[in-house]
């Protein structure tokens, strides 16, 4: 069939598809009048800017842990399902009563039907749009804010477990180091006590000089009673002196390579070595663990800031107001829609029945 021949077609039936038409815009006008009249409120929230809780992390810095503390931003996916959860959800069909509401006999199947009604979508500027549908309107907006209170609540809590749970391991670590550190400058103490040290390297330097001075005397001493042997015989009281004096200045050196060495005041040289490098090994601890203990403290005050703060986590850009205005249905849409598509398959079966007529008739 070509143009014209639809035109034709259509105009003889012109009297059908009016009449199609009437009854179908009487019917869509009917079924919108009859569909129940949904409100749309809408909260629009913002996260908090994320911060760290790590306030020691550049003290860490020195001993390479930085990197794997740093937290990342989550804020968003945190709060998305929250409001997905189970939690949230049944609070708010207890609240209103939702199962009345939507005529439900199972909890499920109410929560299913929650979710249906409420929309959350991500803005351009990240703010977080909680919408809800619902066929009061008074209770729409009050339902869409409590959404965004319990959302708020459940954070806070969840929020300050967490910083329960951090508080009391970081504790923890912090009482075991303090009673680590305590029982290192104890052995330290000792380990001075037992040698002598009071600050080791000024002793070290004392005793090496006081030890080259006696001697340079030995030296000075051995050469003058050697000369005087050969000048004098061996009981001669000047060289019997020598020998003696040359005998307590050896007693004197000796001291300073023995265990007692001068009465502790200086440390064994001959042990300087050892004694050296077990004490940096007691420095390097205890400045270790004086390093975490820098860092552990803020971390404990920190986490029990978070723990007692009640403060509101997100802020709400706008609250949810009583809609003026229906969400759905759209019943000029629905009117317009039905009518057209409507009549358009009326005249397509039209056109249809008029080709299988002139068929049927050109076979016969």
């Amino acid at each position: 069939m070509n143009i014209i021949e639809i035109w034709n077609t259509l105009w003889n039936k012109r009297k059908i598809l009016i009449i199609n038409f009437v009854i179908l815009a009487i019917l869509s006008i009917t079924i919108s009048l009859i569909l129940p009249v949904w409100y749309k409120s809408t909260v629009v929230v913002l996260p908090p800017k994320s911060e760290s809780s790590l306030p020691g992390i550049g003290v860490l810095g020195d001993l390479a842990l930085g990197g794997i503390l740093t937290p990342g931003n989550e804020n968003q996916n945190r709060f998305l399902a929250i409001l997905n959860s189970r939690r949230l959800l049944t609070d708010v069909i207890q609240k209103y009563d939702l199962m009345t509401v939507y005529d439900k006999e199972l909890m499920v199947e109410t929560i299913k039907a929650l979710k249906g009604n409420m929309d959350v979508e991500i803005g351009e500027e990240l703010q977080i749009n909680i919408s809800v549908l619902d066929k009061d309107p008074e209770r729409v907006a009050d339902m869409a804010n409590y959404i965004v209170k319990r959302m708020d609540d459940i954070n806070i809590e969840l929020s300050t477990k967490r910083a329960r749970e951090n508080r009391i391991f970081m504790e923890e670590r912090l009482f075991f180091m303090l009673d680590s550190l305590s029982t290192l400058e104890n052995n330290l103490k000792k380990f001075m006590e037992e040698n002598g040290i009071i600050s080791f390297e000024d002793q070290i330097a004392v005793g090496v000089s006081t030890a080259g001075e006696i001697k340079l005397m030995l030296m000075q001493q051995e050469s003058e009673l050697n000369v005087a042997s050969k000048m004098m015989d061996q009981d001669n009281p000047r060289v019997v002196q020598l020998k003696m004096e040359l005998q307590e200045l050896k007693k004197h050196y000796d001291q300073f390579f023995s265990e007692k060495g001068m009465e502790k005041l200086i440390p064994n040289l001959s042990n300087a070595p050892e004694l050296g490098i077990e004490l940096e090994k007691y420095k390097r601890q205890i400045e270790y663990f004086t390093k975490v203990l820098t860092y552990l403290g803020p971390q404990v005050e920190q986490y029990r800031a978070e723990e007692l703060k009640e403060i509101p986590s997100i802020e709400i850009l706008d609250h949810a107001v009583v809609p003026e205005k229906k969400s759905k249905p759209k019943r000029s849409i629905i009117v317009i829609v039905s009518t057209f598509l409507g009549t358009a398959l009326a005249a397509f079966y039209l056109l249809a029945s008029e080709k299988i007529k002139r068929m049927n008739t050109l076979k016969s």
